[in-house]
């Protein structure tokens, strides 16, 4: 299955690009227009809404609005409890944000992916992984390769240099991660374009 879809999922906001038929990497609107999507979910009255939409509602109506839930993926034990009564697990909540961007992706795509990358920070372990992947599955994407943050950043920045900037010998980069959220510093090295983790330190609950 060739995937050409990637998806940032994050914990302030997330964004879906995907590769075009001239083999660019575009992000993807959505439907205000943005790049990216707060990574907020509003329900009332059985009405679900994500996004800036959502996030606005944090003024008027915090009792209804979940954000910053990536922090708590993998923890079984932690639900939302929205005021009108529903709660929703972090994984459930990743799916609503994940279901917000596919819609997208089909408006700009003109079909659904059933496939994407979605990037995970450094310091993710097995449980918070196996969320992530479940809720991708719970929105119908039969593939889903995670990605480590830092690996994805060193592949964007290779990408964007010029051929005889790239690293032709052994090299090691340092990259921070200071996220919404999160924060990653990870050590990479770089050989024959092979880009391999070889220490991180991080805290998955400070960002911003």
């Amino acid at each position: 299955m060739i995937i050409k879809v990637g998806i940032d999922l994050g914990t302030t906001n997330s964004e879906i690009a995907f590769i075009n038929e001239g083999g660019n990497i575009e992000v993807i609107e959505n439907e205000q227009n943005m790049k990216f999507t707060p990574s907020a979910v509003h329900i009332e009255d059985r009405e679900i809404t994500v996004g800036s939409w959502a996030k606005e509602r944090l003024q008027d109506n915090p009792e209804n609005v979940a954000v910053e839930f990536k922090r708590c993926m993998g923890d079984g034990t932690w639900s939302f409890p929205f005021k009108s009564g529903k709660k929703l697990s972090a994984k459930e909540l990743s799916a609503e944000v994940l279901k917000s961007l596919l819609v997208d992706a089909k408006r700009r795509i003109g079909r659904r992916p059933v496939a994407a990358v979605i990037t995970v920070p450094e310091g993710f372990e097995d449980p918070q992984k196996k969320d992530t992947i479940e809720a991708g599955k719970m929105v119908g994407l039969i593939g889903v390769e995670l990605l480590k943050e830092p690996l994805a950043a060193c592949y964007a920045f290779n990408r964007s240099l010029s051929p005889e900037r790239r690293p032709s010998e052994i090299v090691y980069w340092l990259v921070y991660d200071l996220g919404g959220g999160t924060f990653d510093a990870a050590l990479v090295r770089i050989e024959g374009g092979v880009f391999t983790v070889i220490t991180h330190e991080g805290d998955l609950k400070l960002g911003g």
